[in-house]
């Protein structure tokens, strides 16, 4: 379950934008802000969201040559701070509906609320409020960038097309985030040299050196290229600068899936507690981190940090993830009543963002239920959606849960075909042929795995 968790989550969501003569400006709150490196290290600051891997990084499209850090002088979260500035901007909104600038000050702080709290939904609304700014007479082409971006973290890809088709190629920022957004599309839809060449020119690009450098290296960490993702990780870094938090911290959660899916268990607690240094409130690090302690036998730790996590989002897959723990601590009742809630919101996530829920939901349903059929119908339109590497084996593994052994054959023969490989794939693989009675095959794909990661058996 861990490497869907990540690719959905790191393929949700795209950086809030800028200006009305470039992209959306970030709202006032945002803006110039203290930042020094005893602000950074108390824990208590926030910079402009950053966000998973569509685009990535705030710092990848950015608003300048660095992301100034909120000093907050309370116990306030990022999250808190974000549903306060939109408050305050729709009680503007209300006196003056027809302004165009507000209108897209408000969508870009409702897409950073949705980057925040992993939350899809308030992207919906982002998507019209820039609809009524152009209506007002916003510039079409920066709304339609903006619009562009909600609609990915929708997964609502012809959408983000048509969007973009209407996007100017005049303005240095808009192509910079235009090629950022294209080759995430490309990834999702499994063509990976094509999001190469999109993040090859965004490297190249004004002020996108860093971007590139770090998606290059999430598709080499997909094509199984071990040693150039860290490679380009690295680089990454140093591009980015110490004084933007967010992107140093993304790119150690980066950095950390790289190495948990090789069994690098300490090496990837190392790059989550860095992100943690820069980022205190950061949603994945501290559940991936969470994550690493239940592996290492930290239960305690683990059930601490989840706690942390939803109390700062209740996404049903967070939820359930607790519940295991405390049940497994003996505290049924709890547990119950997690579980109970993010059931409930699986199905709010199904009915209100259909597309960007079939992975997570497919997830909690074959991990959680005896609901088989109900994933393996989800995860059929997401392979339609997606037709991906990951997608597939996927599907593949949900086919094997629900018995159709020919279908899982088919499925996995699939991903197995895809550039994209993971010890994950291969583990599945084996599984598939074993059954079907083929265990010469079967071991070599659970060899092809383990070489990838020795501790795969513990994932």
């Amino acid at each position: 379950m861990i490497r869907r968790l990540a690719t959905t989550f790191l393929t949700s969501l795209l950086p809030t934008s800028m200006t009305s003569a470039g992209l959306l400006q970030l709202s006032p709150l945002y803006r110039n802000r203290v930042n020094t490196p005893a602000n950074r290290s108390s824990g208590f600051f926030f910079t402009s969201p950053l966000t998973p891997i569509i685009c990535a990084l705030l710092f990848m499209m950015g608003c300048g040559d660095s992301f100034e850090q909120d000093y907050i002088a309370s116990r306030v979260t990022p999250i808190d701070i974000a549903r306060q500035d939109i408050d305050a901007q729709r009680a503007r909104l209300e006196k003056t509906p027809t302004d165009y600038l507000l209108l897209n000050r408000l969508g870009t702080s409702l897409q950073e609320l949705a980057d925040l709290s992993h939350d899809s939904a308030p992207h919906i609304e982002a998507i019209d409020m820039f609809d009524r700014a152009i209506t007002h007479g916003a510039p079409s082409s920066d709304s339609q960038l903006a619009k562009a971006r909600s609609y990915l973290a929708l997964h609502k890809l012809d959408e983000a097309r048509s969007s973009l088709a209407l996007v100017s190629e005049s303005n240095v920022t808009p192509k910079r985030v235009r090629l950022a957004v294209e080759g995430q599309l490309n990834l999702l839809t499994g063509d990976y040299e094509l999001a190469k060449q999109n993040y090859e020119s965004l490297r190249l690009a004004y002020k996108g050196a860093a971007q590139g450098e770090v998606m290059l290296g999430y598709i080499f960490d997909l094509l199984g290229d071990d040693a150039d993702a860290q490679k380009r990780y690295s680089a990454g870094l140093t591009l980015i600068g110490e004084e933007n938090a967010r992107g140093q911290s993304w790119v150690h959660v980066l950095s950390g899936l790289n190495h948990f899916h090789r069994g690098r268990f300490q090496k990837a607690k190392a790059s989550y507690e860095l992100a943690l240094e820069a980022t205190p409130d950061d949603i994945l690090a501290l559940e991936h981190l969470a994550e690493i302690e239940e592996k290492l036998g930290n239960r305690a730790y683990a059930i601490q940090l989840y706690r942390r996590v939803v109390s700062l989002t209740r996404h049903p897959i967070f939820l359930a993830a607790l519940a295991d723990l405390v049940r497994q601590n003996g505290d049924e009742s709890e547990a119950n009543e997690l579980f109970a809630e993010a059931r409930l919101g699986i199905d709010d996530m199904i009915a209100l963002t259909p597309e960007a829920a079939y992975e997570h939901a497919a997830d909690f349903l074959l991990e959680h239920t005896d609901e088989t059929d109900l994933a393996v119908s989800l995860l059929e339109k997401n392979v339609a959606l997606r037709p991906n590497g990951n997608s597939y084996q996927q599907l593949a593994a949900a086919y094997l849960a629900a018995g159709r052994q020919k279908d899982a054959e088919v499925a996995i023969e699939t991903a197995l075909s895809q550039p994209a490989i993971n010890a994950d794939l291969y583990w599945i693989a084996a599984e598939i042929f074993q059954k079907s009675g083929s265990p010469s095959t079967a071991d070599a794909y659970r060899l092809k795995a383990l070489e990838i990661n020795p501790r795969q058996a513990e994932m």
